[in-house]
């Protein structure tokens, strides 16, 4: 079982592993089997994207356990960073082999039988947040969140997750967010051995207001029974990605099955790695807007509890017209929608879409609808309320922040 530690002593836990180990297949099985763990690079038409980039001048800041940069997928590809737990590695000593897999979704180059990343020409600078115990402590993350923006880092991604949020982290997201700088992280996972992974809204620091939470898909776009789902909250912005099944690189050679939304966020932020590449000049609410707005609706019409603004979508991020808004996206959920249009010509219409959440919240949740000619989205007046999300057990008596990897 993890250690559970008070938020006063801000101790945070990393729970280990329950995806089974790397596949005892010979070599051409295990080529075989690695590319179809990579369902997701058809579905998500990745080929086609990388005609037009593939994520090249582009640094992704990692959260996670460390990176492996030996690894033959992941080799010129992984920068040297910075170690919080003071082990001195610089971010590529990993404590496990949960962040090289992460790095490996994001920037894997796909050596003969290997991994091909969603943004395999943008750069991964690495911040491992455990100690050598693997323990990590909450103004860790927080920390981590300004080294990335202080050094350098386009785009961040955190593939880890607690049940309660902190000033501190917050404002760090805010940091980042004054900086341009735009923060992914995993919204969660509900299946597991541990109580604690019951839970089934989304984990910190992923519903820190101005970070986007990425929820799990599986193949054909079906939502993962073992995501957790969305929250509603002013400020909040979701989006879904696939989860499960995966094949990722392990730390010191080979790779193993993985599912999760650990998985999830890193698709999405490579994603964001490709616009930035593409579009170099975008800022951040404009990128966070060409990610949101392109991703393929999915469930019920409009953003909803499961898949946020839809399935991210590379290929439409890179090629759709997509009209920028007036507030800024982040900003649309606390203030009156600007007046809906529909001119079939690639302008942007705004939905207020409402949602009680226990009769003690009522959010305006918007969705800013891209309409296109060839493929028309669903009408600017489709406004929808989808239910209030389901509410997770409470942290057991004498223990209110637990953290993990989704």
């Amino acid at each position: 079982m993890p250690k559970r530690m008070s938020r006063r002593a801000a101790a945070l836990a990393l729970s280990a592993s329950v995806i089974a180990g790397a596949l005892a297949l010979p070599p051409a099985a295990a080529a075989d089997a690695t590319r179809d763990g990579q369902w997701y690079l058809s579905e998500l038409r990745v080929a086609e994207a990388h005609k037009i980039t593939k994520g090249e001048g582009v640094t992704i800041g990692v959260i996670d356990t460390g990176v492996d940069a030996t690894h033959p997928d992941l080799t010129g590809s992984v920068l040297p960073g910075a170690d919080l737990g003071g082990t001195g590695g610089k971010g590529l000593a990993p404590s496990d082999t949960h962040g090289t897999g992460v790095a490996s979704v994001l920037v894997g180059h796909d050596d003969p039988d290997g991994v091909l990343g969603i943004a395999p020409g943008a750069k991964v600078i690495s911040v491992r947040a455990t100690d050598a115990n693997g323990e990590l402590s909450a103004p860790m993350i927080a920390e981590a969140i300004r080294w990335l923006v202080d050094n350098g880092a386009d785009v961040i991604t955190a593939s880890l997750g607690g049940n309660a949020g902190d000033a501190e982290g917050q404002a760090a997201v805010d940091y980042a967010t004054a900086h341009e700088v735009p923060v992914i992280a995993a919204a969660g996972n509900k299946k597991g051995e541990r109580p604690y992974e019951t839970w089934y809204t989304t984990m910190y620091p992923a519903a820190f207001t101005g970070a986007v939470a990425v929820t799990g898909t599986t193949t054909g776009a079906a939502f993962w029974d073992g995501s957790v789902q969305h929250v509603v909250q002013a400020g909040y912005l979701g989006i879904s990605a696939p989860a499960a099944p995966m094949t990722v690189a392990k730390a010191g050679g080979g790779y193993r099955e993985a599912a999760g939304t650990s998985y999830s966020a890193p698709i999405v932020a490579g994603t964001l790695a490709l616009i930035k590449s593409r579009f170099p000049n975008l800022n951040r609410r404009q990128m966070l807007e060409r990610l949101l707005l392109t991703a393929d609706d999915k469930g019920a019409p409009g953003p909803d509890v499961e898949y946020g603004y839809g399935v991210v979508d590379p290929l439409r991020a890179l090629t759709e017209d997509v009209a920028y808004a007036t507030p800024p996206v982040d900003t649309l959920s606390s203030g009156p929608a600007a007046a809906a249009s529909d001119t079939g010509s690639g302008t942007s219409g705004l939905v207020p879409v409402a949602v009680t959440a226990g009769g003690l919240l009522l959010v305006a949740v918007v969705v800013i609808l891209v309409v296109r000619s060839a493929r028309r989205r669903r009408p600017a007046t489709s406004a929808v309320t989808p239910p209030a999300p389901p509410q997770g057990p409470p942290p057991p008596p004498g223990d209110d922040a637990q953290w993990r990897r989704p």
